[in-house]
């Protein structure tokens, strides 16, 4: 094996190829034997190399040798030698992390967890919305506006609103849904409150959806948070349960913009699931939304009967949904009529079918205290 030779063409080439140089070698096995930071560990590199060489250890061209092996050996114990025998304690950074820690968790406007109180003493009809997706060039906004008008005219109707309000594209990976908006990001959002605002007596909740969630990972900023902040709405992130006293009745309601356990045969399969598998446990009303199939399912668990339910969307269809598949959806919002002095309820896939019979209810004490559970 060859000595060092300053003047060789091969040694001259292995000292300043990136891969193979033996400062460069050398500096980076003491950045990840110490974790310094680079221009830690090529000085330490450079005072280990002169050390070294003063020391008469022999150097090799080829990076791969044993000899330039023990040499950067060497250059890790002259470091491990001169650091510092004991380091100071960390709890004092632990506990500063705790501390802030606390303070922008007791900041957030997210919940998971909803105690709403109705007085009454009639029935109320709950409207679940989502999947708005204002500002797509898809999007029926004019049936959005005709609901709007319906939930507007009538204090008993109530809606919990499952996410995805705007089309809300701003990733550059999504090239298709950019191509599709016919609003700037900033519209959409800009209708989305005036909505919100105009129906803040109506909305029990708001979830997130990942439309919306976008902005966030390109701003770190929530819009749907923002909106909850403004408005004082109950704001549950990306879904929590709502304990609603109707009158005298309490309904646990478990929500979410989206959750696993999703079936091709078996629309509410998830809703199921998240009763069985949840956080929350099984409750009254199981809401789903993000797969834009409006369905009303009633079903027996532990006992009684229960309640799946998943909006549909005012966008029917758009070029994501086509390219992989997926049939068109239906503007359809589900509804279900909640009693206030009883576990009774009545709900479709569609409340606007809900409304006639809501309207009479109110005007009509009889029609819906013969009911029987």
């Amino acid at each position: 094996m060859r000595e060092f030779d300053s003047e060789s063409p091969e040694v001259i080439w292995s000292l300043n190829h990136p891969s193979n140089g033996l400062l460069y070698a050398g500096r980076r096995m003491i950045q990840r034997e110490f974790g310094l930071k680079r221009a830690e560990a090529e000085r330490a590199a450079q005072a280990a190399r002169k050390v070294a060489e003063e020391g008469g250890a022999p150097l090799v061209a080829q990076a791969e040798s044993t000899a330039q092996k023990e040499l950067i050996g060497r250059y890790c114990n002259i470091v491990r030698e001169n650091l510092p025998e004991k380091s100071e304690p960390m709890d004092h950074f632990v506990e500063a992390l705790v501390a802030l820690q606390e303070d922008i968790q007791s900041r957030s406007r997210e919940q998971n967890l909803v105690q709403i109180t109705i007085k009454t003493k009639k029935p109320i009809l709950k409207v679940v919305r989502a999947d708005w997706h204002l500002g797509n060039v898809n999007t029926n906004h004019r049936r959005f506006l005709e609901d709007n008008e319906l939930i507007e005219a009538r204090p008993y109707v109530k809606t919990i609103e499952g996410g995805d309000f705007i089309e809300g594209a701003v990733l550059s990976n999504m090239l298709d849904l950019l191509h599709e908006q016919i609003a700037p990001v900033k519209l959409q959002r800009m209708l989305l409150w005036d909505v919100v605002e105009s129906q803040v007596n109506h909305i029990l909740a708001l979830i997130k959806g990942q439309h919306d969630s976008w902005t966030t990972k390109t701003a770190d900023f929530d819009p749907i948070e923002w909106l909850a902040d403004n408005t004082k709405l109950p704001y549950l992130g990306w879904g929590g349960k709502i304990e609603l006293t109707v009158g005298e009745q309490k309904w646990n309601i478990i929500a979410r913009h989206s959750y696993k356990y999703n079936s091709a045969f078996n629309d509410t399969h998830s809703n199921l699931q998240l009763f069985r598998m949840g956080e929350h446990g099984v409750g009254d009303i199981s809401i789903i939304c993000d797969r834009h199939v409006p369905t009303y399912h009633e079903f027996l668990m532990a006992g009684q009967m229960r309640v799946a339910m998943r909006p549909g969307s005012y966008k029917p269809t758009d070029s994501f949904q086509q390219k992989n598949s997926f049939n068109s959806s239906l503007p359809l919002m589900p509804g279900v009529i909640l009693w206030p002095d009883r576990r009774c309820f009545i709900g479709s896939s569609n409340f606007r079918n809900l409304i006639p019979i809501i309207d009479r209810m109110q005007e009509d004490d009889k029609l819906w205290r013969d009911a029987e559970e």
